[in-house]
């Protein structure tokens, strides 16, 4: 960044003042200087280096000057190898082991379209998991095209006062570093637990739990509060409803399989249902790959306070969702079900 002379003069004594120590004088910068444009510990290191090696104190700014010089050839395919070798080593480690600097390295992997993605954490799958995800899927493959919009997928999830928030997520901007902190207290945790299903373009719920979810207990759940929630469904719909869960212990009690015989006979799907849904499978059902992670994203931008804090921020971050939005992510369960196809039953690559 370009700077006066007057500006120059005050650095230098700055960097005097701190006897040289760049970090000292970006902090005492930033305190003395509060309305300056802030110079970083970079800053004040080249200035000090042109002092000593050219005897001049601003900097060269030659218009006509390649700022992306052209890497050899040579020193490319070395750099490329070595991510060929190493894909998992950082830019900080490339420099380390190669001498090379982190700009020229970063240059030249954008160059040659590299891309630092980010590890996916998946289900552990075993081979009977894979024929059953195979069946499961190979049966949705025959069904009509838009018959998945009439599954209503459901789904219990449990959200704690202690809960992270996703930071790639969370910026601020301003011309100057905020102090901007979020407090987690891990010594004093309570949690909400929620039960919520998706049909079509629509959430049906949420439904909100006390305790521990027991067989009795989710056996009221979808005699009482369920049917009042779709109550106002279409009476077509209701007739062509199929009902997804996945296999807890309280899904799989005989009281809940009785309750869901008689609601939904031969149309239910889960374990031990007429329709059998594979285990460890939360890549096909929408609760898992779209609603939870979207829902805790907006309930834990900011810290919760309360029981009830956090039951209203549940319920307003639901109804905030638009049908559209939903909708796309009904639909893309479709794909997933061909994307499994082509993994034969395995882990299949996640999308956007």
């Amino acid at each position: 960044m370009p700077y006066s002379n007057e500006e120059a003069y005050d650095m230098l004594l700055i960097l005097g003042e701190c006897r040289g120590v760049f970090i000292d004088a970006e902090r005492l910068w930033r305190q003395r200087y509060p309305n300056r444009a802030p110079h970083s510990r970079n800053v004040f290191s080249r200035l000090a280096n042109r002092i000593r090696t050219e005897g001049v104190v601003k900097p060269h700014h030659n218009k006509n000057k390649d700022i992306n010089r052209p890497v050899r050839q040579e020193l490319a395919a070395d750099i490329l190898a070595s991510v060929e070798v190493n894909p998992n080593d950082s830019l900080r480690r490339r420099e380390m082991d190669s001498g090379v600097g982190r700009s020229t390295l970063s240059r030249v992997l954008r160059e040659h379209k590299f891309h630092p993605y980010r590890i996916s954490v998946r289900q552990t799958l075993s081979e009977n998991d894979h024929t059953q995800r195979l069946q499961f899927c190979n049966w949705i493959r025959e069904q009509p095209n838009d018959f998945h919009r009439n599954i209503l997928f459901s789904d219990e999830s449990t959200f704690k006062s202690d809960g992270s928030v996703n930071t790639w997520n969370c910026r601020y901007w301003s011309q100057v570093k905020p102090n901007w902190i979020r407090e987690m207290d891990h010594q004093h945790i309570w949690k909400v637990n929620v039960w919520c299903g998706i049909i079509g373009s629509r959430v049906v719920g949420p439904i909100f739990l006390e305790g521990n979810l027991t067989g009795d207990r989710y056996s009221v759940l979808l005699q009482r509060e369920f049917l009042d929630l779709i109550e106002d469904f279409p009476i077509q719909l209701r007739r062509d409803m199929l009902f997804q869960q996945d296999a807890c212990p309280s899904h799989t009690s005989r009281v809940a399989r009785a309750v869901l015989n008689d609601m939904f006979p031969n149309k239910w799907i889960g374990k031990f249902g007429p329709i059998n849904f594979p285990p460890r499978s939360p890549d096909l059902t929408v609760l898992d790959y779209f609603l939870w992670g979207r829902i805790k994203n907006l309930v834990y931008n900011t810290r919760p306070t309360t029981r009830d804090d956090m039951i209203n921020r549940i319920t307003e971050a639901i109804q905030s969702l638009n049908e559209a939005e939903i909708l796309r992510a009904t639909n893309s369960f479709q794909r997933r079900v061909n994307l499994c196809i082509g993994a034969r039953g395995q882990q299949f690559e996640q999308f956007n």
